[in-house]
């Protein structure tokens, strides 16, 4: 496998495309190491990154030098002041194999195409610089739509997805890109984005799914619900059990979350003696909430509600003996909510906070 299918971990590309790609990140790899970068230890995430289309993250290394300063003049005052400092390496049998196509393009093909056009590392180096420019224009813009379109609520980060099937499809991927970047999530790979786009970013209004990421190692879940799309940590199956919630002075610790109450008094309290049973959802759970004529399955009630699909399992429901009083914070079942001026509780289920960082 080459460097670039590692560095993106996606499909291949084939063909045309992929003939044009490979001219594309050699056209940038050259450019990079001629232009005057650090070194070509550097310039070989460029490629990677272009290879996976995130065109964004390209130019962050930066000019160490004057813009027709020679690479090999870098590297040696570089040796130098590591020499004057007293420092020791090593060096790495690898780079002097041709078969690795860093050095093939570092030796081989880059003294070509310099001794061939001796101009062309002026004409790169003011492409690069346009091109940076660009990006720098191309972040502002997207940054901008992006404020406008994004936020955070107890559920997670989200994206407003509403209008966006009408954009053109590379600024809708362009803007997903934005958004992961700015929660510091992995860039996906190109065939990835692709189904983004097409089964997120493309599906019915009342469409719902649930994608995920890998972040140094761990899953980060991606869902849409109701014309967001959500970012947020993934929810641990609710346990099978019953926990006993014995004080409500003293927060109860769930598998996602915990349950807190404070003392308060009139409509929207808990007016029931603790202990409370606290349970989770097994399927087919019925409730009458406060305030309504009749009763409905927790399914229903839950959607109407507007909590996420993926917290549905998990909201946790409170028990006197065997009766169901309250479930979570979304209501006080009916006939145990207090009356105005009758003390009682408060109910708070906390989640853990969606900040992925």
């Amino acid at each position: 496998m080459s460097n670039g299918q590692q560095a993106h971990g996606g499909g291949r590309a084939t063909g045309p495309f992929r003939l044009r790609r490979a001219w594309f990140a050699l056209i940038v790899a050259v450019l990079v190491a001629v232009a005057g970068f650090v070194a070509w230890r550097e310039a070989q995430p460029v490629v990677h990154r272009i290879d996976g289309y995130t065109m964004g993250s390209t130019w962050s290394v930066s000019f160490v030098g004057p813009r027709d300063a020679d690479a090999a003049a870098v590297r040696a005052a570089l040796e130098a002041e590591a020499r004057a400092l007293g420092l020791a390496w090593v060096d790495d049998p690898s780079n002097a194999s041709l078969d690795l196509d860093r050095n093939f393009l570092r030796q081989d093909i880059l003294p070509r195409i310099s001794a061939r056009w001796p101009a062309c590392r002026d004409t790169l180096a003011r492409g690069a610089h346009w091109l940076r420019g660009q990006v720098v224009v191309e972040r502002l813009a997207l940054a901008q739509l992006l404020q406008g379109r994004s936020g955070r609520d107890r559920y997670g980060d989200y994206l407003q997805l509403d209008g966006l099937a009408a954009w053109e499809q590379p600024l809708r991927q362009a803007l997903l890109r934005q958004w992961l970047q700015a929660l510091h999530l992995p860039m996906p790979s190109a065939a990835r984005l692709q189904a983004l786009d097409r089964d997120v970013l493309l599906a019915r209004e009342d469409a719902t799914g649930l994608w995920t990421l890998e972040a140094a190692g761990q899953p980060r879940a991606i869902s849409r619900y109701r014309q967001r799309l959500y970012a947020h940590r993934p929810v641990p199956a609710a346990p099978a059990v019953t926990i006993d919630w014995v004080d409500p002075r003293q927060d109860l610790p769930l598998g996602h979350g915990r349950l807190c109450a404070d003392a308060a008094s009139g409509p929207g309290s808990l007016a029931v003696a603790f202990p409370l049973r606290v349970t989770f959802r097994q399927g087919g759970e019925r409730c009458r909430p406060a305030g309504r004529a009749h009763s409905q399955t927790l399914k229903r009630l839950l959607q109407a509600h507007g909590l996420p699909p993926w917290l549905r399992d998990s909201v946790p429901l409170l028990h006197a003996g065997e009766t169901l009083v309250a479930v979570g914070d979304c209501w006080v079942c009916a006939g145990y909510e207090a009356a105005p001026g009758q003390s009682g509780w408060k109910i708070r289920w906390e989640i853990p906070p969606p900040s992925l960082s």
